[in-house]
C-alpha cells in the first residue's frame, strides 16, 4: 500500500543555508575562474563572503550555534550587496574558492546589488542557468533571482524540461506558467501526451501544471468538454501512480488531483484502496469545500457513498448539520451508514482547517 513518503536525512549544510535563508533575510552555481574572488575591489565584500564560507565548510556540521553565525555573517553580506556589480556576483559564482551555500546566499541577496536596483543585465545568469554541469542549487536559485520573460526565456525553460532532471525541471515549468500560463499548458499537454520520451520530473511538472488549470482555467471551456478532458487526466494521473514505483512521483500525483479542488477527482481518491490512509485524510482535510459542494449538490447514492466514506475516516464537524439533511431521502441500508457516521462526527469531528476553507 502507498504511503507518503517520510524521510529523514542528515541536516547539510546547504539545507541550512536554504531553510534559514527562507525565514530570515529572505536573502541565495558552477563554471570554474580562479582569479573571481580577486576582482572583487572591496575587501570588505571578500571579508563577507569569506566569513559565511568558514560558517558553512562541512567541519562545521552539526555545529550548535551555526543558525545564529550565519545570521550574523548573512546580514553583514547584505550590507556589502549593494555595491556589488553583476560581473562581481557572477564572480563568485564562477569561484570555486566559495562554497555553495555561500554562492547560494549572495544569489539569494541578489536583489540589493547595483545600489540596490538588482541585476541589471541577465544575460550572463541565464547561461548559467542553461549550463547543466552548475550545481542545481545555484541554478534553481539564479531561475528566482532573474528576471524571465521573453519567448528566448520560455525556450531556454523548455530546455531545461526537456533535458534536466530533479526539481529544477518542475520549477522551470512553474517560470514558464509564470510568464505565459496557456503556453504552459499547451508544453504539459505535449508531455502527457507523449510521457514515454519524458522523464518523470517533467511528467510531474506537467500534471501540477494541469492541476492548476483544472482548478483555475475550467470556466474557460465548456462543460462537456471540461468533463472528458479532466476525467483523462484523472485516469492519466492514476495509472501513472500505479505503474511507477517511486514515492515523489507518486505524491506528486495525487497531491496534484487533491489540488484540484474538484469532486470528481477527490471521489477517484476516497475510493482507491491503493492510497494510504493518511494521504486520503490529507486530501479529504484539504477539499472540504468540495465535499460541501458534493452533499448540497442533490447528491446521487454513489455520491453519498463516497461522503459516508470520507467522514468516517476523517469526521469534519461541519459536515454533520449538511449531512442530517439527507437522512431522510437515502436509502434503508444507506440511511443506517450515515446515521452511524453522523454520531462519528458528533463525538471524533475536528473543525475544518481554516486555510482550506477558501478553496
Amino acid at each position: 500500500m502507498y504511503k507518503m513518503k517520510t524521510v529523514t536525512k542528515k541536516i547539510t549544510m546547504t539545507t541550512l543555508a536554504l531553510l534559514f535563508l527562507s525565514f530570515s533575510i529572505t536573502c541565495i552555481s558552477t563554471a570554474y575562474n580562479p582569479n573571481g574572488i580577486k576582482t572583487l575591489e572591496n575587501q570588505n565584500k571578500i571579508n563577507a563572503l569569506l566569513s559565511i564560507n568558514a560558517i558553512t565548510t562541512s567541519d562545521n556540521i552539526g555545529k550548535q550555534d551555526i543558525y545564529k553565525e550565519l545570521a550574523i555573517a548573512s546580514s553583514q553580506l547584505k550590507e556589502q550587496m549593494t555595491s556589488f556589480t553583476d560581473q562581481e556576483l557572477i564572480n563568485v559564482i564562477n569561484n570555486n574558492e566559495y562554497t555553495i551555500e555561500t554562492k547560494i546566499i549572495a544569489i539569494q541577496l541578489s536583489k540589493n546589488i547595483n545600489h540596490g536596483q538588482g541585476i541589471n543585465d541577465s544575460t550572463n545568469f541565464k547561461e548559467i542557468i542553461n549550463q547543466p554541469s552548475v550545481n542545481q542549487a545555484i541554478r534553481m536559485n539564479l531561475l528566482n533571482a532573474v528576471e524571465m520573460d521573453s519567448e528566448t526565456d520560455i525556450k531556454l525553460l523548455e530546455n531545461i524540461i526537456k533535458t534536466d532532471e530533479g526539481d529544477i525541471v518542475v520549477q522551470a515549468m512553474k517560470k514558464i506558467s509564470q510568464i505565459d500560463f496557456d503556453k504552459a499548458v499547451s508544453i504539459s499537454d505535449g508531455i502527457i501526451e507523449n510521457y514515454q520520451n519524458y522523464n518523470n520530473d517533467a511528467i510531474r511538472s506537467a500534471v501540477k501544471t494541469k492541476s492548476k488549470y483544472f482548478k483555475n482555467m475550467g470556466n474557460n471551456v465548456s462543460k462537456a468538454t471540461l468533463k472528458v478532458e479532466k476525467q483523462q487526466y484523472i485516469d492519466f494521473c492514476f495509472n501513472m501512480f500505479k505503474n511507477i514505483a517511486d514515492e515523489v512521483f507518486q505524491d506528486t500525483m495525487i497531491f496534484s488531483l487533491s489540488e484540484m479542488f474538484d469532486m470528481d477527482a477527490i471521489k477517484s481518491i476516497v475510493l482507491n484502496d491503493m492510497i494510504d490512509r493518511d494521504v486520503k485524510i490529507f486530501c479529504i482535510d484539504q477539499n472540504y469545500q468540495t465535499l460541501v459542494k458534493i452533499i448540497t449538490d442533490n447528491p446521487s447514492k454513489a455520491d453519498m457513498d463516497v461522503l459516508i466514506k470520507a467522514m468516517d475516516l476523517f469526521p469534519i464537524k461541519e459536515m454533520a448539520p449538511l449531512m442530517k439533511d439527507k437522512v431522510d431521502s437515502t436509502s434503508s441500508t444507506q440511511q443506517q451508514q450515515l446515521i452511524s457516521v453522523i454520531s462519528k462526527i458528533e463525538s471524533q469531528g475536528r473543525p475544518a482547517t481554516q486555510k482550506w476553507l477558501k478553496y
